[in-house]
């Protein structure tokens, strides 16, 4: 289920600019993952927490993240193309020759989005004791997100909502939450 109208209240403020749509764009994408893993595996994965909890997790993980972003001097929504150290990549344990072409530049950008899909699963996992669930759970997140914003945020909108960063985007995140 996308973020809801309750939840958008609730953990965002307006005015709502394109780095809030940015954010509730991934969140939907992740919640249809994860909420597709937890349905689906269920009988096969351990889950010792509820759907309900786990959204919870992921919103403070998340908004915790993105509000130290706001105040980082990195700026990578503004500076979104500087190029930024390769050890910035490594910090996250993540070997960049792995990733999408278009990842394996070390861009303030890229950064962000590897560490907004690192802070989803680890709100995700945080409640989950099992080892092996983790592990499928942020795998599947990561590289989903990961395959995500590089056929949308980057080939497709071609970095529109770091581009537009401070734009007004209440119509355009209205248009993607349920409104339940």
């Amino acid at each position: 289920m996308n973020v809801t109208k309750k939840e958008l209240n609730k953990y965002f403020r307006e005015p709502y600019v394109m780095q809030d749509f940015f954010v509730v764009e991934t969140l939907n994408v992740a919640f249809s993952i994860i909420e597709s893993i937890y349905n689906e595996e269920k009988d096969k994965f351990q889950f010792n927490v509820s759907l309900k909890d786990m959204r919870e997790n992921i919103f403070k993980e998340t908004l915790d993240f993105h509000e130290k972003c706001l105040n980082c001097h990195l700026q990578c929504f503004d500076n979104y193309h500087r190029r930024i150290p390769q050890n910035s990549y490594e910090q996250l344990n993540l070997d960049y020759t792995l990733l999408p072409k278009q990842f394996q530049k070390t861009t303030a950008g890229h950064l962000y989005m590897l560490e907004l899909s690192a802070s989803i699963f680890y709100g995700a996992c945080s409640s989950i004791d099992d080892e092996e669930t983790k592990i499928y759970l942020q795998n599947s997140i990561f590289y989903n997100l990961i395959d995500y914003y590089t056929d949308n945020c980057i080939r497709h909108c071609r970095y529109k909502c770091f581009k537009h960063c401070n734009k007004d985007a209440y119509d355009n995140i209205h248009s993607i939450i349920s409104q339940e």
